[in-house]
């Protein structure tokens, strides 16, 4: 896969989507080192993850469409809530997009 990053929404102060959804998965990891799971994900509320990554129903609905179509997550809606696990891809996706985003914020 690429990335592509737009610098000009970064130097605006606007974060990208490779941001939010970094932001995303590290919330999904902090959950998952919070918690011990062994059925295959972690019980992430979608009130939590909005809030967290600062977006509506709809955007949050949006990018885990994309993140799980990427092989970045698995997700799974019960009646007990939301769980996510992260994929191996999505921690390699997590850790070079931070490094990216890192070198483009360095001034």
């Amino acid at each position: 896969y690429t990335l592509v990053i737009y610098t000009s929404s970064v130097m605006r102060g606007q974060r990208s989507s490779i941001e939010i959804m970094t932001d995303l998965l590290e919330v999904a990891m902090e959950e998952r080192r919070g918690r011990h799971q062994t059925d295959g994900g972690v019980p992430v509320s979608k009130r939590e993850l909005m809030r967290s990554a600062n977006l509506n129903y709809n955007q949050l609905t949006n990018y885990l469409d994309t993140l799980e179509t990427k092989g970045f997550i698995i997700r799974n809606e019960t009646n007990q809530g939301l769980f996510l696990e992260i994929t191996d891809k999505g921690t390699e996706f997590f850790e070079q997009a931070t490094s990216v985003t890192t070198l483009l914020n360095d001034e």
